[in-house]
Order: structure tokens, then C-alpha cells, then sequence
């Protein structure tokens, strides 16, 4: 009875041996574990072995996606003529934020949005504008509101489910309904900086194979150091691209640049196979 059990609580738990094997790319060795369970008859058995190979398949799967990485490139309008394109960010790295510039707003820690038309009614009939923190818990307490707490909004709050009030217009709203736009956060080595993707940005999505297709870098005698054409410091990679804009595509690579100065963000261009060799030309690179 017991070894019985063990075969049912395989065949129930198969989704969870996958994703303790699987989901993390650490694949341990495929054994044909049906055939260490005889005495759970034919039928059980040929489905443990069923079970078995759809999880190798589901792994050989996964790992496929895993070989892939998805890119944004954001490029201003004002600087396409720039030989190194936009700036390249890691799709993962991207999040939403609400423009809340040149706005006065309040943000109402621990109230629940659905309480936005209730207490933006409830406010005409209340003494006095509402422009400071001190004034709003006034009003809440009034109304047997409960919060945690009362903070004026950041410039670029994430876009969530949130209570905020608009000092200017007098209402309550939900921070989730507001439009929204991507942005990006990375440190220059001296400050902290926010990328938007304003109307100003053309982004170019791209997915490319997780591995180099080559590395530019060779050693330079001069510089003492690995670099890209003979430029101390300067380095440059290249993958090929899978898919462009959310199609697929062939021959396309991503041309990958970036240097070791302080302040400086890796950057990347969409080239097609011609524009890849012209360039390998150009800085001298030995394609043999």
C-alpha cells in the first residue's frame, strides 16, 4: 500500500516535480521512473511514463525561451543621427509610471480606491479647500476615515491601485486609471537617473538569442587591455536577432556598444547583415 501511494502522489504531483526541476534551468537527470513502479499495474504506469516525457518536452520548452532575451532600444527624436542609436534596457528592468508633473497631488495611504466618488462628494459640503496635509487628515478624521498615512505625490509614482487627491481639482481618485508610460531606472555612477518613453522616444523591441553571436573585443597592444577597434575602454558585441518589433525576422543583428567612462550607458543599433559587415570593415576587424 504504501510504495501504492508514493505512484498516486507521483502522478497528482507531476506539475510540481516540473517546476522543482525545470522552471529554474536546473534539469536534473531524466530516468524512466515508470519502470521503478511494476506493481502499480499497466494502465498507471504507461501514464507516469506519458507524464515523464511531456515534462522533458515541457523542459526542452522552456529552456528554448530561456535562450532568448527581450531588449528595448529607446532612441530620442532629437538624436538619431547618433552612430551608437538609444539606449538599450532589458525588457525585465521596464515599469509604469504615471506623469505627475507640475501637479499637486496627495497620495492616501491605507484607503481603498473604491471610497474615491464618496469622499470627492463628501468634500463640498466640507469648511474649507483642502490644499495640506494637515487639512486632509482633518477631513478624513471627520468622516471616520481611517489611514495609515498622508504623502504628496512623487513626480513619477508607479502606476498602481492607489488613492491620490488632486489638490487642484478637488477630487479623490484611483491612480490606476491614469494614463501611463514606461520607464526605466539606472545609476550614471554619481546619480540616480529615470528614463521615460515619452512622445519624444521611438522604442524598437527586440528579441535576440541569449548567447553572443560575437564578441568584437580583441586585445590592443597600445591600451594593454581587451577593447573594440583599438579605442581604450570601448567595447562592442553582437547578437542576432529573433524577432524585431514583435515580428520575426532573418538575417538582423543587434549591435551592442558600450564603454567603461562613468556616466555612459550601453547602447544599441538594429543592423542587417550588409550594414554588420560594412561596419566590421570600418573598424577593422578580422572576420577570418
Amino acid at each position: 500500500m504504501k510504495g501504492k501511494n508514493t505512484c498516486s502522489e507521483c502522478l497528482k504531483n507531476s506539475k510540481k516535480w516540473f517546476e522543482e526541476n525545470c522552471v529554474d534551468g536546473r534539469y536534473k537527470k531524466y530516468t524512466d521512473t515508470y519502470k521503478k513502479h511494476q506493481h502499480i499495474g499497466y494502465e498507471k504506469r504507461r501514464k507516469l511514463k506519458l507524464y515523464t516525457r511531456l515534462l522533458k518536452v515541457f523542459y526542452y520548452i522552456l529552456e528554448g525561451e530561456n535562450k532568448m532575451k527581450k531588449f528595448q532600444i529607446w532612441e530620442s527624436d532629437f538624436n538619431q543621427n547618433s552612430d551608437r542609436g538609444g539606449m538599450l534596457i532589458p525588457e525585465s528592468e521596464i515599469y509604469k509610471v504615471v506623469d505627475m508633473y507640475n501637479q499637486s497631488c496627495m497620495v492616501i495611504n491605507g484607503v481603498s480606491v473604491d471610497l474615491a466618488d464618496i469622499l470627492t462628494k463628501t468634500i463640498k459640503t466640507f469648511n474649507e479647500k483642502i490644499n495640506d496635509v494637515t487639512i486632509m487628515e482633518e477631513f478624513l478624521t471627520e468622516q471616520c476615515v481611517k489611514f495609515t498615512s498622508i504623502d504628496w505625490l512623487p513626480d513619477l509614482p508607479v502606476h498602481q491601485e492607489l488613492l491620490y487627491f488632486d489638490t487642484y481639482n478637488q477630487q479623490f481618485d484611483d491612480l490606476s486609471l491614469c494614463d501611463y508610460i514606461d520607464a526605466y531606472d539606472w545609476h550614471d555612477g554619481s546619480n540616480h537617473k529615470i528614463e521615460t518613453a515619452h512622445d519624444s522616444i521611438t522604442v524598437t523591441k527586440i528579441v535576440t538569442e541569449d548567447t553572443k553571436y560575437l564578441d568584437l573585443d580583441e586585445w590592443d597592444q597600445r591600451s594593454n587591455g581587451f577593447c573594440t577597434g583599438g579605442r581604450q575602454f570601448y567595447h562592442e558585441t553582437v547578437y542576432r536577432v529573433i524577432e524585431l518589433d514583435d515580428s520575426k525576422v532573418d538575417n538582423m543583428y543587434m549591435l551592442c556598444q558600450w564603454s567603461q567612462w562613468q556616466g555612459d550607458h550601453e547602447t544599441a543599433k538594429v543592423l542587417t547583415q550588409e550594414e554588420l559587415e560594412s561596419h566590421l570593415k570600418e573598424i577593422g576587424y578580422n572576420v577570418d
